[in-house]
């Protein structure tokens, strides 16, 4: 069965593993773990801002678990006390307090530099609930195998939004964040990826093209769930790329 059958239908079953399926909104960590299986990948290294705690809705608290070493980045100071408790038993992971912005000594490849991470990581997983999409944009140095990132549904497929770069966005809980669907995947052709899975409303999975074998079917991003998930419209401040 191709990637995209069997990952575009709901995660109804349990994973075998009890520690898959215990952090994520919509089944995130399996969608990742049959991922790097068929990849052979049994250990590897993360990275995943905005972290939170590194439990709460996290895609990547299973891989801790497994063995993985990964860098958690967190902007808020209150989270990242909780994060840097909840990692402490963890030798593996690395934990920053940082805003990523899209230059300078604070850009996310300043930030890997500064954490010593390979260029050819395994997974970055981003939810900012901002300026995700230029974030990604301004990576250059660095290719990871998989990138999950949340788009903003409230987008058809034929539309290419994002906010506006703006270094201090923080999410008022509107329809006010992120990327849409299309907007991404257009973003991730350029970059060498290919869309292979998504959670409906919430995530999209690209993976690196040359690693985009036989065990992967690649999905069209005409089938990425949308629809209007927010009240507060403010679809007037959204830009085109």
């Amino acid at each position: 069965m191709g990637l995209m059958k069997k990952l575009l239908a709901p995660v109804k079953s349990e994973p075998s593993n009890p520690l898959e399926h215990d952090t994520s909104q919509a089944g995130e960590d399996y969608i990742i773990g049959d991922i790097f299986r068929r990849l052979g990948i049994s250990k590897g290294c993360f990275v995943e801002f905005g972290a939170w705690d590194g439990k709460v809705c996290s895609n990547t608290h299973s891989l801790v678990h497994k063995g993985w070493s990964g860098l958690y980045i967190e902007g808020d100071s209150e989270k990242f006390k909780t994060l840097q408790r909840n990692m402490k038993p963890f030798a593996s992971i690395k934990t920053m307090c940082r805003f990523i912005m899209c230059e300078g000594p604070d850009s996310l490849d300043a930030l890997l530099a500064e954490a010593h991470i390979d260029p050819e990581f395994d997974l970055l997983s981003i939810d900012i609930d901002g300026n995700d999409y230029w974030v990604w944009k301004s990576l250059v140095k660095y290719r990871p195998k998989l990138v999950v990132i949340e788009y903003n549904s409230n987008f058809t497929a034929a539309e290419k939004k994002t906010v506006p770069y703006n270094p201090q966005h923080v999410w008022d809980g509107t329809m006010f964040y992120g990327a849409s669907a299309a907007a991404l995947a257009e973003l991730a052709q350029h970059k060498g990826y290919k869309l292979v899975s998504f959670t409906p409303m919430l995530n999209v999975f690209f993976l690196r093209e040359d690693l985009c074998d036989s065990r992967f079917g690649v999905v069209p991003v005409q089938a990425v769930t949308v629809g209007p998930n927010h009240k507060q419209q403010r679809r007037e401040e959204f830009v085109d790329v």
